[in-house]
């Protein structure tokens, strides 16, 4: 049997290889030349699956700048925070002043600002998920800050630290000058925890490795999609068959109709058929070649939700200015404080190790300059009319909502209901809606002095209220 089925194979190879000389089998590309011109996305663009956001510290960096939508919510980051001073407060959140710590906030070192140290801190925590900043002393008193690289920082853990991940120190690697040692209270360490290793900040990336691939094919196919059609415009239908000069003759002179070039070729290069009857036949793109639009938009959201950038802020489907608004308010809220109180808690224990900071001191950024946060007290102080306007002091109010207004003598005068509606400005008079006798700021000869004829009964006529 096995004989049998060895010779069979073998006279089966040898014929169909007779049958191959005698027709030739045509190839893919002669049966499809569409197809001849095609490659696969990654074929051109080899750097898009080393550039997704892996252990490689320098992915991450790469991914900013190729993706459109990182880069876009990363700088929303920047901006909001950049740009916000940071003061030194006490107890209360009054601010006070504190020569050494308002001086290398506000001047960090010579070739950087405030801002453009706080922009690239918001970079690396969004990029690589740390921020280790050098601090330079003058004596025992900081006088500089200067941002590093990670890619730079070696972490020196404590030989017998095998319970707490504590730091001994740090170990600087720059590729010009020589390496250098730094102690524990020379750098600034920020970090969001990485449960695989303490030492390290998790990326925002590392969740958004296959999303942000997945944008730059999209991009890819879109750039393909406009300058090749993604597929041929049109096919040419020739009766018979055509001899290669044949061929190359019909394609150049279409070519050339259309005002392509020689370096152009292949770019919008037609299908040429080779059975059927002399004719053009056009193309239409089915809705499955337009996906990649769907597909930007959910790498978008998916990014955007990452970062916590509602699409608004990303200027896409903005359809309202009020979206706008509480977009910007949202942002504020769930992610830039967050954000803000991670940095400035840092900053206080910081300053707390240095003995700079008492326990009743503390760093907090100014949020006095955010108008989406002061548009939000508008409903605060609504609250707070409707508590005074059921009687509670004002004192009373300005402690639990934290208005931070000072004290004056009226704070103690509660308001009974639809008593006290303004104050005279230029007398300092408590103007009355009703003079009711529940009025505890009205004396009884206040009603008898009004002329009877804006009187009923006693009390003003509706009329006559001022207003």
């Amino acid at each position: 049997m096995d004989r049998k089925k060895t010779k069979r194979g073998f006279f089966k190879r040898t014929w169909m290889r007779f049958l191959w000389r005698i027709f030739p089998k045509k190839a893919l590309a002669d049966l499809f030349p569409d197809l001849a011109n095609r490659l696969h996305l990654l074929t051109n663009f080899p750097s898009l699956l080393q550039n997704a956001a892996t252990d490689n510290p320098e992915k991450p960096y790469q991914t900013h700048q190729s993706s459109t939508w990182v880069f876009r919510a990363v700088k929303v980051w920047q901006d909001l925070i950049s740009a916000l001073p940071i003061r030194v407060v006490d107890r209360e959140g009054k601010s006070i002043k504190h020569e050494i710590i308002d001086r290398l906030l506000s001047f960090p070192n010579p070739d950087l600002s405030a801002c453009e140290l706080w922009s690239r801190w918001a970079l690396e925590i969004a990029t690589r998920g740390e921020a280790p900043f050098e601090v330079v002393f003058d004596g025992k008193r900081p006088a500089e800050l200067w941002p590093h690289n990670p890619d730079n920082v070696q972490v020196r853990v404590l030989s017998n630290a095998k319970i707490y991940a504590r730091v001994e120190s740090y170990r600087i690697y720059r590729p010009s000058v020589a390496d250098y040692e730094l102690e524990k209270q020379e750098l600034i360490h920020w970090k969001f925890y990485n449960p695989q290793n303490p030492y390290r900040g998790l990326s925002p990336l590392h969740a958004l490795r296959h999303a942000t691939l997945n944008d730059q094919l999209a991009v890819a196919w879109q750039f393909y999609f406009f300058k090749n059609q993604a597929r041929p415009d049109y096919a040419l239908i020739v009766p018979g068959g055509l001899t290669p000069d044949e061929r190359e003759s019909y394609e150049k002179s279409l070519a050339e109709r259309f005002g392509l070039t020689a370096a152009d070729f292949g770019v919008g290069r037609p299908i040429i058929l080779e059975e059927g009857i002399t004719d053009i036949k056009t193309f239409s793109h089915p809705p499955k070649d337009l996906e990649w639009i769907n597909q930007r938009k959910l790498a978008r959201d998916e990014i955007g939700g990452v970062f916590g950038v509602p699409r608004e802020l990303m200027f896409a489907d903005v359809a309202k200015y009020e979206n706008l608004d509480q977009a910007e308010l949202l942002t504020y809220t769930l992610t830039i404080l967050p954000l803000l109180k991670f940095r400035d808690d840092r900053l206080t224990h910081y300053f707390r190790m240095l003995e700079l900071l008492t326990p009743d001191q503390a760093v907090m950024t100014d949020l006095s300059r955010v108008w989406a946060l002061r548009r939000r007290y508008k409903e605060v102080f609504e609250q707070a009319m409707q508590f005074y306007r059921m009687g509670v002091p004002f004192y009373l109010i300005n402690e639990y909502f934290g208005f931070g207004i000072p004290r004056f003598p009226a704070d103690d005068i509660s308001n009974p209901i639809g008593t006290v509606s303004s104050f005279n400005t230029q007398t300092g008079e408590i103007i009355s809606n009703t003079g009711d006798s529940a009025s505890n700021t009205f004396s009884e000869d206040d009603t008898e002095d009004q002329h009877p004829d804006k009187t009923l009964n006693g009390k003003l006529r509706p009329e006559n209220i001022p207003k």
